[in-house]
């Protein structure tokens, strides 16, 4: 999350009023809406640019298989191994880009995010 506020945060504001984040669960089965809510707020994100959501867990799973998403639930613990991902979708709703965590990945979604922003709107 620090990783995507400080992209955001690179942007100017004309481009973070064109810009939509989601933010899909992996945990399905245990973040409920108010969940997700609590979190928004003490992470202080909120909408229209910033979407924690959740929903029926096969469907979650399922779309977050279609995305690749890799992750695995620790049997022991409950504690969800994952990778971090962002994932870009152009104005067409097409996976532009999928970059991971790092100093030189938020240097790339920052300039991604830029590229996608200046595509023109349809």
């Amino acid at each position: 999350m620090a990783q995507a506020k400080a992209a955001v945060a690179a942007l100017t504001e004309t481009q973070r009023r064109d810009l939509t984040i989601v933010g899909i669960t992996l945990d399905p089965e245990n973040d409920t809406p108010e969940r997700l809510t609590d979190m928004a707020v003490g992470q202080k994100i909120g909408a229209p640019m910033w979407n924690l959501v959740t929903g029926e867990p096969a469907k979650v799973e399922r779309v977050l298989d279609l995305l690749s998403v890799e992750r695995q639930r620790d049997p022991e613990t409950g504690v969800i191994d994952h990778s971090n991902l962002f994932i870009l979708v152009d104005r067409e709703g097409r996976v532009a880009y999928r970059l991971t965590l790092g100093k030189q990945q938020q240097l790339w979604l920052i300039s991604a995010l830029q590229v996608l922003l200046a595509e023109p709107a349809r």
